[in-house]
Parts: structure tokens; sequence; C-alpha cells
């Protein structure tokens, strides 16, 4: 099942690397529910470890560039 995320998550984010894609608006990231990504912010505390989609507690959280409509 795919799921969006369009605030501030980890499948929103520039570093994460799970499959995702934008949605036909740009507004927020599609990818599967339960999908597992690595983190690629070195600046991050989860820099190289693995992350799930809906993960939201990373303070080094940036915008997607992608997700061009994004508020």
């Amino acid at each position: 099942m795919a799921a969006l995320y369009g605030k501030k998550r980890c499948a929103s984010c520039e570093y994460w690397s799970g499959v995702r894609a934008p949605d036909a608006c740009a507004e927020r990231s599609k990818c599967g529910a339960n999908e597992d990504g690595l983190c690629n912010n070195t600046k991050a505390s989860f820099y190289k470890r693995k992350t799930k989609a809906d993960y939201s507690g990373c303070t080094k959280w940036e915008k997607w560039s992608k997700l061009t409509k994004m508020r």
C-alpha cells in the first residue's frame, strides 16, 4: 500500500534514499508505507542508518528538491 508524505518525514527529505516519487502536484512524496531507506545527511545522527519513510524525529531534515509545491 502506498502512502503520501507532505510533512517533515524521511520520505520527503532530500537525503533519504528509499524508493519514492513525487505526487502529481509535486506537493508530497509517494512511497510504500513500510519503505526503508538510508539517511545520507552527514549532519544527521541517522547518517548511513536505515530509517522508515514516516520517521519524523530528525532535526536535520531538508525538503526533497522534487517537491517543488510543498509548503
